[in-house]
């Protein structure tokens, strides 16, 4: 490029180092490839949860009323410990 003549450069500027605007006014100056990095891996184990519980769901909707749904002696016992929990607050 001409301009890179002028300033009597043979190659171009680059920072492998460069931080997001708000990083680098905290002054905490971490790489905007981490940023992205976190960013990304957090979407994606926010992807693998919601997966897992819509899994969880569904299965939960196909198998109510069979009898793999929760036996109605351990659910009475349950609603029974939540009602004394709730008492003994």
């Amino acid at each position: 490029m001409p301009w890179q003549r002028w300033l009597g450069r043979t190659s171009t500027f680059h920072s492998s180092r460069r931080t997001t605007p708000s990083a680098r006014n905290r002054g905490e100056g971490i790489p905007a490839t981490t940023l992205v990095r976190e960013a990304i891996e957090g979407w994606i184990d926010d992807q693998k949860a919601k997966r897992l519980r819509d899994e969880i769901a569904a299965y939960a909707l196909e198998m109510a009323g069979t009898s793999a749904d929760l036996d109605p002696e351990l659910e009475a016992a349950a609603a029974a410990e939540l009602k004394a929990a709730a008492e003994r607050k």
